[in-house]
Order: structure tokens, then C-alpha cells, then sequence
């Protein structure tokens, strides 16, 4: 036998529970509701749950539909910045042409002669 154990004695009640504060938000509940039958703990835990699934779905739903647009408009300007890139660069290899370049050069002439310089050996 265990002598450490204290014998409860038979004239004790039990200590009333407390009501927990999910049994006080049903009881709360259809207080204010008004219903016939009682809401009990469990199915407001259960109403809760669903609650909170609902509403972390709803938010990755949200953000998922963002990160799609997000992604929609960064192709977008992807494609624009390549089409800017490929006729800027056709541009550059077109003017790059010794023809084109030579086309260009053709208004300007060199206002002054080349300057001679002459060695004379003396004598």
C-alpha cells in the first residue's frame, strides 16, 4: 500500500467546474440568437474551425489571384522591353553599315586642306 497517499474523505463535494469559455460563448449564443435548442461546445468549436479554414482559404485564394496578375504584368513588360531591345539593336547593326555610314558622312567636307609638313634637308 501507499503510504503517501491521502484518503479522500466521503464527506467532501467536488469542487464545482468552471464553465469554460467556449460554454459560455454558446450558452451566449443562443441567448442571443434565441434557439429552441441549445448550442453546445463542441459544434460552436466546430462552427469556429470552419470559420478559420474558410477564412485562411479565402486569403490564400486572394493572393494567389495577385501573384497571377503580378506575374501577368511582369510578361508583359518583359515583351515589351524585348521588342524595344530587338529594333534598337536592328537599328544600331543597320547604321553600323560602312554604306549607311559612308551615307552619312557624305554633307560633311573638311573646311581646310591637310597641312603638309615639309622636311628640307640642309644643305
Amino acid at each position: 500500500m501507499n503510504q503517501f497517499r491521502r484518503r479522500r474523505s466521503q464527506d467532501s463535494v467536488p469542487a464545482k467546474k468552471k464553465k469554460s469559455w467556449l460554454t459560455s460563448a454558446a450558452d451566449w449564443i443562443t441567448l442571443k440568437l434565441g434557439l429552441e435548442e441549445r448550442l453546445t461546445a463542441p459544434a460552436l468549436a466546430r462552427i469556429l474551425w470552419m470559420g478559420v479554414l474558410t477564412v485562411v482559404y479565402i486569403y490564400f485564394q486572394h493572393n494567389f489571384d495577385r501573384l497571377i496578375r503580378d506575374t501577368e504584368k511582369a510578361e508583359k513588360v518583359l515583351e515589351e522591353k524585348r521588342a524595344m531591345y530587338i529594333s534598337h539593336k536592328a537599328t544600331y547593326l543597320f547604321s553600323s553599315k560602312q554604306s549607311e555610314i559612308e551615307k552619312n558622312l557624305e554633307g560633311f567636307t573638311n573646311a581646310q586642306s591637310p597641312v603638309k609638313i615639309s622636311i628640307q634637308n640642309p644643305k
